[in-house]
């Protein structure tokens, strides 16, 4: 069983392991992590847990995103999760990254203009 659900994550393209967080995703997925850079903007670029994702964060997850293999994850800023954080769902390939984000205790914003599923799913991975 075990290896089923293994050889399916490799057909896919997603090969997450559980050490697989936000803050590694430059080297791990270059392309997402492009896709990511280039969804935040210009306001945000220099605020390093946002742009860079160097930040706290829960396990990267396998999920569908444009129609191919992508991952979810959340992350939030160091020392200040309550007030600053986000979740998001990146293409693998780099074609599609959308997020929700909340920064200093404001309403939530989604970058990206994601689908209304793709809403639910971001709620969702800010709330696990």
């Amino acid at each position: 069983m075990f290896r089923l659900a293994l050889a399916s994550l490799l057909l896919t393209g997603v090969a997450l392991a559980g050490d697989d967080y936000a803050y590694g995703l430059a080297a791990k997925q270059p392309a997402a992590f492009a896709a990511w850079q280039k969804l935040v903007p210009a306001a945000e670029r220099q605020t390093k847990w946002i742009y860079a994702l160097d930040a706290t964060a829960t396990p990267l997850v396998p999920e569908t995103v444009g129609g191919g293999p992508g991952l979810g994850g959340w992350a939030c800023k160091p020392h200040d999760c309550g007030d600053n954080q986000l979740s998001f769902l990146l293409a693998e390939d780099g074609s599609r990254a959308v997020a929700r984000v909340i920064l200093k205790a404001a309403a939530p914003v989604f970058w990206g203009d994601p689908t209304p599923e793709e809403q639910q799913l971001l709620v969702k991975l800010a709330e696990e």
